[in-house]
């Protein structure tokens, strides 16, 4: 199968409507979308490290992965 783009932007479609889907199922996925978004403005505001970040975003993925599960 060659790659398209149009193929890839139905995929993120996809994607976000199953976001979409489980924050409407899964109550503790909007207090994981309220920490994040803290979590991101307060690494902004505190200026952190590109190591610093790499570290948050790992945390915050796994967090997002278990919720998923």
């Amino acid at each position: 199968m060659r790659f398209s783009v149009m193929a890839r932007l139905k995929s993120f479609t996809y994607a976000f409507a199953g976001f979409a889907f489980m924050l409407r199922t899964q109550h503790n996925a909007w207090l994981h979308l309220v920490a994040t978004i803290i979590v991101a403005a307060l690494g902004f505001a505190l200026k952190v490290s590109a190591d610093d970040w790499r570290w948050l975003i790992a945390a915050i993925a796994l967090v997002w992965i278990a919720e998923t599960d």
